[in-house]
């Protein structure tokens, strides 16, 4: 998604805006960055930015952190409380740019099923628990894939050595020893969050924060990880290289740590091997893809074999290793490493549904499919049923009225019900186009009991009345009607804040037929009727009402 390619340049602009000279580029590039990130459509985003921008902000804005996050010493750059400001104002001058789109996208969701009100079973869904925690980063397999965040066994081993160096070397830079500080607290911190229902922090903070309660798959917030893993390595490195270019005896109780934690990975690496239940996704999607689960305790070993040659070798100066050297063989090892998941993972083919890559004029088919017969089937929009579009729902995804209305009829697997009586099953398959795609109908009434009493009520008035379709795009319907009494055209067609409709060019209050689909009244004679969408963002930039 658009918003996770976003972050560098949100953290770009904030690490520019505290260096002398480059404050309002870095003022600039933040404010647009901010802006694309609260206006890309998906707000899980913006809340896992929160546990990112803002703790990253504070640490760039500090002097001695600030020369850390740089990788050099001595950046020139203001002071704390200046650099603070500065960052502050552009993510804020972004934030208020975008709020009219973020204050319509708050307004739909309000109408989205499971997410107007507090769920606390609906928002931990998908909690990491401790095991896959401990899988995201040292064994995929037993870890849902979007909370992932492996970056290869031979980086874990890297930076380990850099925090082993500076705990055991009390003369390294202060410096080291706060990123290294700052940067667990901020881990403990995310990971406390992706936990879910398993984490005390969870609870306060869901409790707390109102606007978090509508989201779930908390293990996504492990993506602001990255950037946090990236600076330690980038350190960790440095430290590294000097070792080769500068060798010195690593102490006994420092090379026993090293050894012990690369033992401990690639023996937990095994253990859940061998003794641990597969996450599903791995299971079903990506291990067609992604290759055994042996493959990581397998680069585990070559890791920690890489590991312990330079230990064994450069640390104790029997060859002379250049830094180059080493990096590309670094390099090549964790390539290797994380190529399954970071190359294929979303790279699974279904050779029963999709031979070949297929374009679909998707303007084309929205019109095409008004007067298509629809279908009913689980999920989404399937492209191969195009412009047969889908009655189905995803549960959370869709709106809360079409929700209930849906499961009055339907089961979880998108079949009809079996209790429904043989009139009403018949009517419902007419009512919601699965039949003929009939989805505008003249009724007298509006509040019919049942369906087929609606539709019984529409063939009633039939002969005496008229519907011309003009034009239909999917975010506006121009229907001419001819009416021979006052009646009520519904359009089956869930309504959202949005939606106005007009009869002759006059504004109509829309009303709801079943709770959920559209509904307008229309005078005898001839009716000119649109229904438009237009988001109510836009009407302050629009001449037209």
């Amino acid at each position: 998604m658009v918003q996770q390619f976003v972050y560098p340049w949100i953290l770009i602009g904030l690490t520019l805006c505290t260096r002398k000279g480059f404050a309002l580029v870095g003022w600039l590039v933040t404010i647009a960055s901010t802006l694309n990130l609260c206006t890309a459509g998906y707000p899980y985003f913006i809340i896992y930015a929160l546990f990112l921008i803002g703790p990253y902000l504070l640490i760039v804005s500090y002097g001695p952190t600030r020369g850390v996050i740089s990788l050099n010493e001595g950046v020139p750059g203001g002071g704390f409380l200046k650099n603070l400001v500065v960052g502050t104002s552009a993510l804020t001058i972004g934030g208020l740019a975008s709020l009219p789109w973020l204050l319509e996208v708050r307004q739909i969701l309000s109408f989205t099923a499971a997410r107007s009100t507090a769920d606390y079973d609906f928002a931990t869904k998908y909690s990491y628990s401790p095991l896959q925690t401990l899988g995201a980063y040292v064994f995929p397999p037993v870890g849902n894939p979007e909370g992932w965040v492996y970056f290869g066994t031979l980086s874990l081993f890297i930076i380990s050595f850099f925090v082993v160096i500076v705990l055991h070397r009390p003369k390294t830079r202060s410096e080291d020893f706060w990123l290294i500080v700052l940067s667990a607290c901020w881990i403990a911190t995310v990971t406390g969050m992706t936990l879910g229902r398993y984490s005390y922090l969870f609870d306060m903070v869901w409790s707390t924060f109102p606007f978090l309660q509508g989201l779930r798959i908390w293990g996504r917030l492990n993506i602001v990880l990255l950037p946090v893993f990236a600076l330690l390595l980038a350190r960790a490195w440095q430290v590294f290289e000097t070792q080769l270019i500068s060798p010195s005896d690593l102490s006994r109780s420092c090379k026993f740590a090293l050894y012990s934690f690369m033992a401990l990975v690639v023996a937990v690496q095994l253990g859940l091997l061998f003794g641990a239940t597969f996450d599903y996704y791995w299971l079903h999607y990506a291990v067609a893809q992604l290759g055994p689960a042996w493959w990581y305790p397998l680069m585990g070993v070559v890791s920690a074999l890489t590991m312990a040659f330079f230990m064994s070798t450069a640390v104790r100066r029997k060859i002379s290793i250049r830094p180059a050297a080493f990096l590309i063989v670094c390099v090549g090892v964790i390539t290797v490493d994380i190529w399954p998941e970071s190359s294929t993972q979303w790279a699974a083919r279904y050779p029963d549904r999709y031979s070949t890559r297929v374009t679909h004029p998707i303007a084309d088919q929205v019109s095409a499919g008004f007067t298509a017969p629809r279908r009913s089937v689980y999920g989404a929009i399937w492209p191969e049923y195009l412009p047969s579009f889908n009655l189905g729902v995803v549960s959370a995804w869709y709106s809360e009225g079409y929700v209930r209305f849906y499961n009055r009829y339907f089961n979880g697997d998108a079949s009809v019900r079996p209790d429904l009586p043989a009139e009403e099953r018949a009517a419902l398959e007419t009512f919601l186009g699965i039949r003929d795609g009939s989805r505008l109908f003249l009724t007298r009434t509006l509040d019919h009991p049942t369906i087929a009493s609606f539709l019984a009520d529409a063939r009633e008035v039939e002969q005496s009345s008229r519907i011309t379709v003009e034009r239909y795009d999917g975010t506006e319907l121009r229907v001419r009607i001819t009416a021979g009494e006052p009646l009520i055209l519904s359009f089956v067609d869930n309504w959202l804040p949005g939606w106005n409709a007009t009869v002759n060019d006059k504004r109509r209050t829309i009303e709801l037929l079943f709770g959920t689909f559209k509904a307008l009244r229309v005078d005898p004679g001839e009716n000119e009727v649109r229904f438009t969408y237009r988001p109510e963002m836009l009407k302050y930039f629009s001449a037209t009402p």
